[in-house]
């Protein structure tokens, strides 16, 4: 009898020390998921601001590209002397960026003195028409067909991609920040070498086809997001395939042709994206702002 109820006595104090040991381990377990979960936290927010870091470096890297590619741009053709002319293309471009542009950058328009018929972006939200391509548009509409084209280049980052520039590189990459801060040794070369590829993209090479066609289709998007006849971009494609100017040579060069970026552009999606009286093309305004080209 005593040995029955010593054993109850010891089989109630190992239950009361496992309980014990079960909540001590409950409490540590607790414990330690807590502790993991504020490093976890810390973590997760060195992750963010070092994410944002590296984002706001890349911008910066982007826009300091770009600027200096806008300079070779500028330096080959010049500015069109023509203030109406640039603040009348400026104004477009602005309140299509309103609409659907990076809000981490700003944007930038002017007129290249030049007959060439074409247009250009560069990264950073550079963006120029020539005097020659505006001399072929016939309303507002065409003109922001142009402009939203072009703000597509920049938004998707093609000439970046097609640089094969990434953000914070590895040693066997390019990387942006490579270009932030510097002006010798490696990273002046690095950063030269990127200007001279983005203008023979420009200028010579082209982007992919793939890049054309999206930003095509995206740009019929914005017009009738912003309430222009998306069919302003068809308009001006024919126009540029039916011209045997020579100042369409660049152009012709670096872009797919004009029949095949008209067919990616679907009779349907025009159908589907202009509906009668829905949209504008704004001939007036446009012949009076562009009055001596």
């Amino acid at each position: 009898m005593k040995y029955a109820n010593l054993l109850k006595r010891v089989n109630n104090k190992v239950s009361k020390s496992f309980r014990i040991f079960v909540v001590a381990l409950c409490l540590v377990s607790v414990f330690e998921i807590a502790l993991a979960e504020r490093l976890n936290s810390r973590v997760r927010l060195f992750e963010l601001v070092k994410s944002d870091t590296d984002v706001q470096e890349d911008i910066k890297a982007e826009v300091k590209l770009g600027r200096q590619i806008a300079a070779n741009i500028l330096g080959k053709y010049g500015l069109y002397g023509n203030d109406t002319i640039n603040e009348y293309v400026s104004k477009v471009g602005h309140s299509l960026t309103l609409e659907l542009g990076r809000r981490e950058i700003d944007y930038y328009f002017s007129v290249l003195d030049t007959e060439e018929i074409n247009a250009y972006a560069a990264p950073g939200g550079y963006i120029f028409i020539t005097r020659g391509l505006l001399q072929q548009l016939q309303d507002e509409s065409e003109l922001a067909a142009v402009l939203a084209h072009e703000i597509i280049h920049v938004d998707k980052k093609h000439i970046v991609e097609a640089l094969d520039i990434k953000g914070f590189a590895d040693s066997h990459q390019r990387g942006f920040v490579t270009f932030i801060g510097g002006i010798a040794g490696s990273a002046r070369v690095a950063f030269d070498q990127a200007v001279d590829s983005a203008l023979e993209v420009l200028f010579s090479q082209g982007l992919h086809h793939e890049a054309e066609f999206e930003s095509d289709k995206l740009a019929l998007q914005i017009l009738h997001h912003v309430g222009y006849e998306p069919g302003a971009i068809a308009r001006v494609l024919h126009r540029m395939e039916d011209s045997s100017s020579e100042y369409t040579e660049v152009i012709r060069s670096t872009h797919p042709s004009f029949e095949s970026r008209l067919s990616h552009i679907t009779e349907s999606e025009l159908i589907a994206a202009s509906k009668p009286g829905a949209y504008v093309r704004v001939k007036k305004r446009f012949s009076e702002n562009t009055v001596g080209l």
